[in-house]
């Protein structure tokens, strides 16, 4: 029961807490910076093993990064 109260007590607290409210260029921006990180977090130890890293990972085209953005925050209504 007392949980139940602390919980309640939680969501009441939320409500008084504003959602941030970002504009659909700020989450774009903030989708492709995301999978921009991803992939070259891939690709640095991708080149740790082939041991050339300096040359390939300034080689991800933006057309894919944009591409992956897309795909993967369709289901966010962006």
């Amino acid at each position: 029961v007392e949980n139940a109260l602390w919980y309640n007590k939680i969501e009441e607290i939320k409500k008084l807490i504003p959602e941030p409210k970002f504009t659909k260029i700020e989450k774009i921006n903030q989708a492709l910076q995301w999978v921009r990180s991803e992939l070259d977090s891939a690709l640095h130890g991708y080149n740790a093993i082939q041991n050339d890293t300096d040359n390939k990972v300034n080689q991800i085209p933006n057309s894919y990064v944009i591409g992956e953005a897309i795909e993967r925050y369709k289901p966010f209504g962006i």
